[in-house]
């Protein structure tokens, strides 16, 4: 028999694209803040060549 002792659910990783400005990261990570780990990482995205048509 199997039995779970805890279970957490939570962020890791909150990435943004570069252009978003300060007051829009800022609330971003106010609201998420309860749902963070305490190792969250908040980064840019990464430039992979956007391809926009």
């Amino acid at each position: 028999m199997t039995q779970l002792q805890e279970l957490k659910m939570g962020i890791n990783d909150i990435e943004f694209n570069p252009n978003t400005i300060s007051s829009v990261r800022e609330k971003v990570e106010s609201t998420l803040e309860s749902l963070k780990f305490e190792d969250c990482v908040v980064s840019d995205l990464e430039d992979s060549s956007s391809e926009e048509e």
